[in-house]
């Protein structure tokens, strides 16, 4: 196991921590183990991994435990993870993220393989896509901050990530704050280049269009499906 430098974790963007290997400095939170492992009163560091939920929610699950930094390997011969820490129980933990071994990186894909085998591919590259990662949420990391018109003005709400058509990242609106967007309604957005980075820009609502709007959106998806270019870029097609 190799480490690198202790920080606190909300100083990690998103995919720094996504589906990779970090060792938590847990303290009493290493007994919710006691159910897979002995714990002893020396075991308050944890190593773990990421996942999310079918509710949305960003989870960490525990691999090993162990008295230090490097000695953090605990039941990690066991087949299961041993707990699972909220990112709530953990958002005041010092963590380093972890070069992992072999042993680590085929328990964990066992688990992930368990947990996520029924998320859609195109959901699982919208979460790796670390251009979105500053607009999204830090507990339910699906959900990410859209910008859209109102009245003439720009304001912002939540957009649940779906999945990707053509150049479009499609969601649903989950929380319009203050605006006449209708909740669930099927969004179409366009990232841009805004002075604090990328952003995301409704383009396009099922609720809202006309018929004239749904047929312009069917042929840019079309065009774009056609000659390769989605939201991650140019493809080449065969």
């Amino acid at each position: 196991m190799v480490v690198e430098n202790t920080m606190d974790i909300g100083n990690l963007r998103f995919n720094e921590y996504y589906h990779q290997f970090m060792t938590f400095e847990a303290d009493a939170l290493t007994e919710k183990c006691a159910d897979r492992i002995s714990v002893s009163t020396d075991d308050c560091y944890a190593l773990c991994s990421s996942w999310i939920n079918d509710e949305g929610e960003i989870m960490f699950n525990v691999l090993s435990i162990g008295p230090t930094w490097e000695t953090c390997t605990k039941g990690l011969d066991l087949p299961e993870m041993l707990a699972s820490f909220t990112m709530e129980e953990v958002m005041d933990c010092q963590v380093r993220i972890v070069i992992p071994d072999f042993e680590m990186m085929q328990k964990n894909a066992s688990f992930l393989e368990h947990v996520e085998h029924e998320t859609d591919e195109e959901l699982i590259e919208l979460r790796q896509d670390d251009r979105l990662d500053d607009l999204r949420d830090r507990i339910y990391p699906d959900l990410v901050e859209l910008t859209y018109f109102n009245h003439g003005r720009l304001q912002l709400c939540l957009m649940k990530l779906r999945d990707v058509q053509g150049p479009f990242i499609c969601g649903e609106i989950v929380e319009p704050e203050e605006t006449d967007l209708p909740i669930g309604e099927k969004t179409y957005a366009l990232p841009y280049i805004g002075p604090d980075g990328i952003g995301l820009l409704r383009v396009y609502g099922d609720d809202t269009m006309d018929e004239d709007e749904h047929e312009m959106l069917h042929e840019i998806i079309h065009t774009a499906e056609e000659y390769g270019f989605g939201f991650d870029g140019y493809r080449l097609k065969n």
